[in-house]
């Protein structure tokens, strides 16, 4: 019995936490970012496999190429992009 004021204590403080986060706009908006980059990100490492052997009748050198390019084109867009956005447009 004396897991439930615990239990009552715990959910208030699971409560608080989401009051806490929805009441601030930087932890909000971290929170959506991080829930919109697991909603598009996570589908695309699930299907890859399937993509690599159903579409391209590959297999895993396929698959390792299909990732590694994804690595390369993320790569490349950070140091195209990267240093553009560190750069003040004042100087």
């Amino acid at each position: 019995m004396q897991d439930e004021p615990r239990n009552e204590a715990a959910f208030a403080d699971l409560v608080d936490g989401f009051r806490y986060a929805a009441g601030s706009v930087p932890i909000r908006a971290i929170l959506l970012l991080l829930a919109l980059v697991s909603l598009t990100g996570m589908p695309y490492a699930v299907l890859m496999p399937a993509v690599a052997r159903e579409v391209l009748h590959g297999g895993a050198h396929t698959l390792g190429f299909l990732m590694a390019a994804s690595g390369v084109g993320a790569l490349a867009g950070e140091v195209r992009g990267g240093p553009k956005c560190l750069t003040s447009s004042s100087s």
